[in-house]
């Protein structure tokens, strides 16, 4: 029993090139913008800061998520930094508790709290969006060369 769907000739079809590729685009796609908003290049210097506060937000399905906001302080001047996301994990740390924010050097002003695991997770996504475009294009390749003869 074959798992490929079959054309009346009894030859695989293209769409197992174009879900691939498909995927691998999409994935490509958003692990490249999770990548540009955590490797940002003006974000150059980094300073320890506090949580100030936890707001808090519900999701479509009543789940509690927090945001963080933080203070941190460079060349005597203190500055607000906030989470660029919020999750229900956030909610369980604690005012007061150490955070790590990066910031413009020349302007302090703009800043985020260091998110260490995004710029991983973006890297992943991307690596796999593209380990997918390759295995749609050799598909795609290995289709034509089947309907050829």
């Amino acid at each position: 029993m074959s798992l490929r769907p079959m054309t009346s000739r009894g030859q695989s079809s293209m769409p197992f090139a174009i879900v691939p590729t498909i995927l691998g685009f999409g994935l490509l796609l958003v692990g490249m913008i999770l990548l540009g908003t955590s490797l940002r290049p003006d974000m150059d210097a980094t300073a320890p800061g506090r949580i100030t506060a936890l707001p808090a937000g519900q999701t479509l399905s009543h789940v509690t998520v927090c945001s963080i906001d933080a203070e941190f302080t460079v060349d005597g001047r203190t500055y607000t930094a906030s989470s660029q996301d919020a999750s229900s994990s956030n909610c369980d740390l604690e005012i007061g508790a150490p955070v790590e924010v990066d910031y413009d050097s020349d302007n302090p002003a703009k800043s985020q709290l260091h998110q260490g695991y995004i710029p991983w997770l973006g890297g992943a996504m991307a690596a796999v969006g593209l380990l997918l475009l390759a295995a749609g294009g050799v598909l795609f390749v290995l289709w034509r060369r089947k309907q050829r003869g």
